[in-house]
């Protein structure tokens, strides 16, 4: 059975990133049906209260000989994850 969407914007962004695996931005705002910068902002919202933290790829210098580099989710060079506070939102709210 699919989990019901939260109300809380916030809390929607926190479920995107924890069910929706590794994508863009872009995609990710898609999803969510806001624009980059709306979702940018609540990104850094997120991130400053201690819900997600960016990790940051470390092989961007080697991206232009891999194989996967059109495929790969780290070409913009960083994606976000849940923090150990960040998981524990998400679990209150399936309560």
């Amino acid at each position: 059975m699919p989990e019901a969407q939260a109300s809380n914007p916030l809390v929607r962004v926190l479920q995107a990133i924890t069910h929706g695996g590794p994508r863009s931005t872009s995609d990710l705002a898609r999803e969510l049906g806001v624009s980059k910068e709306t979702l940018r902002r609540m990104l850094t919202t997120l991130a400053s209260r201690g819900y997600i933290r960016r990790n940051v790829s470390t092989c961007e210098s080697r991206c232009n000989q891999c194989s996967l580099r059109r495929t790969c989710f780290t070409s913009d060079t960083s994606f976000w994850l849940l923090s150990e506070k960040g998981r524990e939102a998400i679990a209150k709210e399936r309560e």
